[in-house]
Parts: structure tokens; sequence; C-alpha cells
């Protein structure tokens, strides 16, 4: 067990931490449960304020003098900002899923296809939601 929270343990955690939602998404999404999680926001909401605290550490301090490509990869170089960008990323698509979510169920998306694409978005993120979007059309092209 971990004595003190490095930037690669709260990366650990944060991936644990949105485990749980994604399994539930993908197997159980008609779940009462499932269903409340996702409503709530608490998983996006706990996660947010972690990266918000990073944030705030990360903020860049423009200084005179950097040009814009040797500003970015200074502050791109730094742990910290990339635990913000994979935070970032976590509940971004987290939020995309959940949305998904209660779209393909409004839309009446099987739920084959609904597994699918969100395995996609857990993996690949923008790649899973215009492969939805693509299921999307090609069922209104069917009506």
């Amino acid at each position: 067990m971990p004595t003190s929270l490095t930037i690669e343990n709260l990366i650990i955690i944060a991936n644990y931490i949105v485990l749980p939602q994604w399994i539930l998404m993908i197997f159980l999404l008609k779940w009462n449960w499932t269903q409340k999680l996702i409503e709530s926001y608490l998983i996006p909401f706990l996660l947010g304020a972690l990266y918000f605290y990073f944030f705030l550490l990360v903020l860049p301090k423009f200084r005179d003098g950097y040009s814009m490509l040797t500003f970015l990869r200074i502050l791109f170089s730094g742990r910290k900002v990339f635990l913000v960008l994979w935070l970032h990323i976590l509940i971004f698509d987290l939020l995309v899923g959940a949305w998904v979510c209660q779209d393909a169920i409004k839309s009446s998306i099987a739920w084959y296809a609904r597994m699918f694409t969100l395995i996609l978005i857990l993996f690949t993120g923008p790649l899973g939601f215009l492969f939805y979007q693509g299921i999307l059309k090609s069922k209104l092209g069917k009506k």
C-alpha cells in the first residue's frame, strides 16, 4: 500500500473511481441504481473537484519573451499537468458515455450497439461518439 499520494497514485485512483460507473453503464444500464448514478453526476463531480484543484496549481503564468510553442512545451512537461489532462479525459469521456446511455434508451438503440459504443467511448473517446452518431443517422434513415 502506497504511503503517499503521488501523481501516479492519483492517476490509478482516478481510473478505479470511474471504472464502476463504466461497468454499470455497459452491463447494467437499465438497473435503477445505474440510472441514479448517471443522473447524480457523483463521479464526475468528485473527479471534477480534484481536476479543479490541480488545474489551479498548474494554471500557467505567462511570461514575456516566450513563444507560444515554447510556453506550451514547458507547460505540458509537468507531471501535474499530465494528471489534469488525464482527469479531463476521464471526466469528459464519462459524461459523454452517460449522455449516450440516456440517449440510447430514448432512441431505442439495441443493447449490443449501445454496449459496443460505450466500450469504444471508454477506450477511444471521440471515435466512440462518432460511431454512436452513425448509429443514430442510420436509425433515422430507416424511418
